[in-house]
């Protein structure tokens, strides 16, 4: 029987508080126009006004890409809340969905930067040309980096627990331990 197993506080936070905001957040592309500056929803996602100065893909309503992503986003949320739910019924599961979760959030975010770079800084590089790195900067780079460098921890953290897990199971269950069980047993 497995023992009950709970993930460190710091991944139940940071998938919580992270849910929260990338829901937010995909639900802002998923709404437009009607969460846009003048949509009657634009309250609930006010701050948007500031963020789409520095990243206009959340501007462009033809964006095949930001609208996929959202989606993905919200697939994502769905797995953390799962490993969430699981961590609190104690079922070492947990772990799986918090690794396959973040992987996800990482890739997601480091795809979302691949495909700004590759396009020439096509959504963003307004504000660097115009001098503004600022914005560039602190607005559009600094918090989505979060949104790497958490989810790459996670999954350090989740992906050596579960990797360890296997080898246990894997000694446990080979050839070897089954024959050294068994030579144990014959010398009693």
């Amino acid at each position: 029987m497995v023992g009950r197993f709970y993930l460190p506080k710091w991944i139940v936070g940071w998938m919580f508080v992270s849910s929260l905001i990338v829901v937010w957040d995909a639900t802002y592309i998923l709404y437009r126009p009607r969460s846009m500056a003048g949509g009657d929803l634009f309250h609930i996602w006010g701050p948007y006004s500031n963020y789409i100065l520095a990243d206009k893909r959340y501007g462009d309503l033809q964006d095949g890409f930001g609208i996929a992503q959202s989606w993905l986003n919200l697939e994502e949320v769905a797995l953390a809340v799962v490993s969430i739910f699981l961590h609190f019924i104690g079922s070492p599961a947990a772990v799986f969905f918090a690794f396959v979760s973040n992987l996800m959030c990482f890739h997601k975010t480091v795809c979302y930067f691949l495909t700004e770079y590759c396009s020439g800084l096509e959504y963003t590089g307004h504000s660097l040309t115009s001098g503004d790195n600022f914005t560039f900067w602190v607005t559009f780079v600094l918090p989505s980096s979060f949104w790497v460098i958490i989810p790459l921890l996670v999954c350090y953290s989740t992906g050596s627990h579960i990797l360890a897990t296997l080898r246990k199971w894997h000694y446990e269950n080979s050839f070897e331990a089954k024959q050294a069980s068994t030579q144990a047993t014959k010398r009693k």
